[in-house]
């Protein structure tokens, strides 16, 4: 008998060790694949890649694909979801890919209402949101939420 295909996600590299600590544990079952977190120096580079990950996979899968990137990753003019509409995907409900650490939903303006940006605020923003998932490691967990 064939084992059922696991869902797959194409993530942002940036929630690397979050997604495959939620793997080591077994709160998520899927087959996970990243593109590097520096794709975001470039709207560009972000659209080639995604594109490529989300053509590759959709041809080699059965199931649906998960995204794990924000609304405004490739642009503040709908640029994801022309892209996710275009391959039948699923994204999360996420800002960029710090909110949809944080739970999405625009929950990274509750802790960051300036909304700064940079580098270092991403590290900053990507430290805190690690330390509010650990906390919970349950299905309560805000990016285990957005991924099943």
């Amino acid at each position: 008998m064939k084992r059922p295909e696991k869902p797959c996600v194409i993530s942002c590299g940036i929630l690397r060790k979050e997604i495959e600590h939620l793997l080591g544990k077994g709160d998520i079952d899927v087959e996970v694949h990243f593109l590097s977190e520096r794709l975001h120096l470039d709207y560009n580079l972000l659209d080639r890649g995604l594109n490529g990950a989300l053509k590759k996979y959709s041809e080699l899968r059965s199931q649906g694909i998960i995204v794990v990137y924000g609304d405004v990753c490739l642009g503040f003019n709908g640029e994801m979801k022309t892209l996710i509409d275009k391959y039948d995907a699923v994204k999360v409900d996420g800002l960029n890919c710090i909110d949809c650490l944080l739970g999405g939903k625009g929950n990274l303006l509750e802790m960051d209402p300036d909304r700064s940006s940079g580098p270092e605020s991403m590290e900053k923003h990507r430290q805190i949101g690690a330390e509010r998932m650990i906390e919970k490691m349950d299905e309560s967990n805000p990016l285990v939420r957005l991924i099943i």
